[in-house]
């Protein structure tokens, strides 16, 4: 998983797959 994204970001879509910054890119679900 090659994601320009900060590390919590990154952490994040690992965990529950991009949930916690879904405000922040958009893209929940």
């Amino acid at each position: 998983m090659n994601l320009p994204f900060p590390e919590p970001t990154v952490f994040a879509v690992r965990a529950g797959g991009t949930r916690t910054i879904s405000p922040e890119r958009g893209v929940g679900s």
